[in-house]
């Protein structure tokens, strides 16, 4: 039960962020829109200003700063590669799940240590 509730978690906090992004960074943040009106540096600025709290919430919910360090790689990996059009939505979304599920394994098999006060309350 641990396992589907650490999953849920991570999931929440994935949900919320990626899904609730103010429409300056969900705009700006592709390296391959321009606009006439906006510097064409600012994609990274947008980009990074959404995955760093995608990591935060990593490692809020773990408490793992590694996997926090993995899922700020990872998600700006991910988010640059669908903005250069190499997959769209769907495989965008899949990818992040599965990051997720990925940390969840490696905190249950006792390869990542994860021990906020939020696990301790799911452990009971």
């Amino acid at each position: 039960m641990f396992e589907i509730q650490l999953l849920f978690a991570l999931l929440i906090g994935h949900t919320f962020i990626d899904f609730n992004q103010y429409e300056f960074i969900a705009i700006y943040k592709s390296h391959k829109k321009k606009f006439e009106h906006i510097p064409e540096t600012i994609w990274g600025w947008n980009l990074t200003g959404h995955t760093l709290p995608h990591a935060g919430v990593v490692w809020l919910i773990t408490g793992n700063f590694a996997l926090a360090l993995i899922e700020f790689v990872l998600h700006t990996a991910i988010d640059y590669g669908k903005n250069d059009g190499r997959f769209g939505f769907h495989t965008d979304q899949i990818l992040h799940i599965l990051c997720k599920l990925v940390y969840v394994a490696l905190i249950t098999l006792g390869i990542a240590e994860a021990d906020p006060f939020f696990i301790s309350y799911l452990k009971g």
